[in-house]
């Protein structure tokens, strides 16, 4: 990767540079963005271990995307806070072999959404970092968010809510939320991503290939990435469940939802089955 300028940091106001030492030859190789509820977790977790990548810990920094100080998610404005996340100094053995760690990367699942002006912010940091969008059919994207979001347990209360506890209005209104319908609108996203980033810096992977063929999906995410390829890199855990679900994921999508979200999205969806030549199962 080549040096980052730091005048290039001094013209983007959302970003400080604490640290004139830091270094800025670690910002981040790739990216995983997302959306949410996409297997972006169960990504993050296999591939973490091949021993030529350093992932960020925790997987999610919440950084890139600029969200201002008073959102519940916001971590830091501070590029050397950010950069910490990716120090590795030393050579890690492992599968009888050395290696120096040789990319670094994160995976904040709203970064999907980002605006056009904080994608080429991230391109200006890095003109060569590549990024990987999971690609879901957004009905069934959406719903899982929804249930995760507005079934969760409480603090005070440790079992799931139940659909009818939860008005209709409630619902509707997440579906048709701004961020929402954005991280379901996935041919802005890849127009988006895609039209910032050099030719062949963009992989799109496939919710369904998590349970599919997952051991397939490695393989190219690593070729993607340019690191070793080789199957020994893949251990058992591709098998395990895919993403940190809870039981109302085995919840059945009700008819009035379906019809609403088929409105928001049946157009996105028929843009990702052509583009890809491929069936979304819902």
């Amino acid at each position: 990767m080549a040096k980052i300028n730091k005048k290039v940091i001094e013209s983007m106001p959302d970003f400080k540079l604490s640290d004139s030492n830091s270094n800025l030859k670690i910002f981040p190789d790739f990216l995983i963005v997302g959306p949410q509820r996409t297997g972006t977790t169960w990504l993050a977790q296999n591939i973490k271990n091949h021993p030529q990548i350093i992932f960020s810990q925790p997987k999610e920094l919440f950084f890139l995307n600029s969200l201002p100080k008073s959102h519940p998610f916001y971590t830091s404005n501070d590029l050397t806070w950010y950069l910490k996340h990716f120090e590795q100094k030393w050579i890690l053995k492992n599968y009888r072999d050395f290696f120096y760690k040789k990319i670094r990367g994160e995976g904040t699942a709203s970064y999907a959404a980002m605006s056009k002006d904080s994608i080429n912010n991230v391109v200006k940091l890095n003109p060569d970092i590549k990024v990987i969008v999971m690609a879901r059919n957004p009905v069934k994207r959406a719903w899982a968010h929804a249930k995760k979001d507005l079934l969760n347990k409480s603090f005070m209360n440790d079992k799931l809510k139940k659909i009818e506890a939860v008005d209709d209005s409630v619902f509707e209104n997440f579906f048709k939320s701004q961020y929402q319908v954005s991280c379901g609108t996935y041919s802005k996203i890849i127009n988006n991503w895609q039209t910032s980033l050099k030719p062949g810096n963009l992989f799109v992977g496939f919710f369904d290939d998590l349970s599919i063929a997952p051991e397939s999906l490695l393989l190219d995410v690593y070729s993607f990435l340019g690191v070793s390829d080789s199957k020994k890199y893949i251990n058992d855990s591709y098998n395990e469940k895919i993403s940190p679900t809870d039981k109302s994921e085995k919840r059945d999508l009700p008819e009035k939802f379906e019809k609403i979200l088929n409105d928001l999205f049946l157009n996105e969806l028929e843009f990702l089955e052509k583009k890809f030549n491929r069936h979304l199962h819902l």
